[in-house]
């Protein structure tokens, strides 16, 4: 008993080192806070569950206006319309719409959203604006009812995170408090949306907390619950998608298996490649973002004047296939088209999910290959319905490596237990497959460009989750443009920091000068002279929510001790990082 209190003793002494030496407050939660957070788990669960709803009530309402001219909240799809040829100008109007309305309101909420939510998550203390679930939920509905090739889980996790961090900022809860209710709103929006409660909270564990300890999965577990009893009084208890009962025909079936999960690898990195790639050549596109959106509009439209199939959600297209309904050439075009749909989407700044879109090309992909597997081994197989449930699972689990929900969604949205295994051998060795390709995820690869580290595991390494904004030293020297020789010396000459930022009258950096140069010029320079008549250009900027990895690499390159830090669009100085921060490093850990 005495060593275990000395343990105890010698912890708690470390703990607070590590706080007074890096300034990084390890975040603690008390029985009180503990308590207020399961109770508001309660309140998140309940309303990610009416957002859902209300969300596909939504989309209801706007395809029935735009496809129909009537008020319904039934759903439709965009090919049932009474507008003809007409119909091939709704996709550019819908997507210029929602461009210019996300724009002008809050251009976060474009995209797919859960790339959004992690980065909140990591340099925003898990802080979303209110304004994300109407701008979301608007800006996606009419994304999808104008035809968007997205789905709606995205926006609706993305509507979950704001409204669970809404509530712990409202009433102050610690960072740690609001970074959980944060991930209550993300496992309820995958729950309410697909019906799916365990597939919610697992995805929230391996996405977004990326840690399972009691404190958070309790309330991550009470917030699905209700999300879940709410969409089911409402919608009903049906699964996603209704399939036949399927089997293992022989044990030798299973090999066909590994050879899907092995292929679905390769697809999944590619979708992801695919995806990024056509936003890439979309920025760099030397026109009007307004005009980006009528292009993008353009092209769906002319792939789905070919293959009608890509148009909105595709749930038609995915329960035929699971039903063994499908022609072998159009399954294969489909999974290349309803991937530059996709991308196409998104890039051209419309918003709208990614899970649909991928569990859409898992199907395809696997139903084709299931045919295949017939053609050349008809004792051994089952009807290919079957390898389009698992496909599904498969791809969506080399796109996200959230290996663990992409086998259980599944299993939840089809409640077809004789899959499991196949099912469950796919996704790991689709993940592998992936993995070896490529470290990136779909959602860790728009992280990636933005310099924000996202590591995927469960166990984080604390140099890969911290952010510049964590280390920098918020309080640093600065000149101005306008400061004189005499009074750079007496700064420089009282202080023994090799480089210091040059600002203008909005305290955005201009420059630097190094102590080592300034004296090098100093004999030649008059005393009218000024910071501004010899300061050094900035060759590369560095962020606060840059991550730590990135900077050190910087760093490295530039040999500089010390690292300006700047706000993103305005270069205003908010901090330096230099290596005495990076000194204060320790391995911190969350009790």
């Amino acid at each position: 008993m005495n060593d275990r209190l000395r343990l105890k003793s010698a912890l708690k002494e470390l703990s607070h080192e590590i706080e007074r030496l890096t300034g990084i407050q390890i975040e603690r939660l008390n029985d009180r806070e503990i308590l207020l957070l399961n109770t508001f788990a309660v309140f998140v669960g309940v309303a990610t569950g009416y957002i859902s709803i209300g969300f596909k009530w939504l989309i209801s309402i706007f395809q029935n206006y735009i496809l129909q001219n009537q008020y319904s909240l039934e759903p439709t799809t965009f090919t049932n319309n009474i507008l003809g040829n007409w119909i091939y100008i709704v996709p550019p109007i819908g997507f210029l719409i929602v461009v210019t309305f996300t724009k002008w309101l809050a251009p976060e909420a474009g995209g797919h959203g859960v790339p959004e939510v992690i980065e909140a998550l990591v340099t925003k203390g898990g802080r979303i604006r209110a304004r994300i679930v109407a701008v979301k939920g608007i800006s996606s509905a009419i994304t999808i009812a104008s035809g968007g090739s997205v789905g709606k889980e995205g926006p609706i996790v993305q509507m979950g995170a704001a409204a669970g961090s809404l509530l712990g900022q409202v009433f102050r809860m610690p960072p740690k408090g609001i970074k959980i209710l944060l991930a209550c709103g993300v496992a309820s929006g995958m729950a309410a949306s697909f019906n799916t409660p365990i597939a919610g909270v697992i995805f929230a564990i391996e996405i977004i907390l990326r840690e399972l300890k009691t404190k958070s999965f309790v309330p991550l577990v009470i917030s699905t619950v209700f999300a879940t009893l709410i969409s089911r009084i409402y919608l009903g208890n049906d699964t996603e998608f209704f399939v036949p009962s399927y089997s293992l025909v022989s044990p030798v079936e299973i090999l066909l298996y590994i050879g899907l999960g092995f292929l679905a690898g390769f697809i999944g990195v590619l979708l992801t490649k695919t995806l990024y790639g056509i936003e890439d050549v979309f920025h760099k596109l030397p026109i009007h973002f307004t005009q980006k959106a009528i292009l993008g509009g353009l092209l769906l439209s002319l792939m789905g004047y070919f293959y009608p199939q890509v148009f909105g959600m595709g749930y038609e297209t995915i329960t035929q296939t699971l039903r063994s309904s499908g022609e072998l050439q159009v399954l294969l075009a489909l999974v290349v088209v309803k991937t530059l749909a996709m991308g196409v989407t998104l890039a051209c700044g419309a918003s709208g999910g990614i899970f649909m879109p991928s569990l859409f090309v898992g199907a395809v992909f696997g139903g084709a290959y299931g045919i295949i597997a017939s053609k050349y081994f008809p004792g051994a197989t089952t009807d290919f319905g079957a390898y389009a449930i698992v496909g599904m699972a498969a791809v969506f689990a080399s796109t996200s490596r959230a290996t663990f929900t992409a086998i259980v969604i599944l299993f939840e949205m089809t409640l077809e237990y004789s899959i499991i295994l196949p099912l469950m051998l796919a996704c790991v060795v689709a993940d592998q497959v992936a993995n070896l390709i490529s470290k990136e995820t779909i959602f860790s690869e728009q992280l990636k460009r933005k310099n924000i580290v996202f590591n995927q595991g469960l166990t984080v390494d604390t140099l890969e989750h911290l952010t510049v904004a964590n280390m920098m030293t918020k309080n640093t020297l600065f000149l101005t443009e306008i400061s004189t020789v005499s009074e750079i010396d007496l700064l420089l000459s009282n202080h023994s920091h090799t480089m210091y930022p040059v600002v203008n009258d909005r305290k955005q950096v201009t420059g630097y000068i190094t102590k080592e140069e300034f004296y090098k010029v100093k004999s030649r320079l008059s005393d009218k002279a000024t910071a501004n008549d010899f300061k050094q250009e900035m060759a590369i900027w560095i962020y606060p929510s840059d991550g730590l990895v990135h900077a050190l690499k910087v760093i490295q390159q530039t040999k500089f001790s010390r690292m300006i830090v700047v706000e993103k669009e305005s270069k205003k100085l908010v901090g330096i990082l230099s290596g005495k921060d990076l000194l204060k490093l320790a391995h911190t850990t969350e009790t």
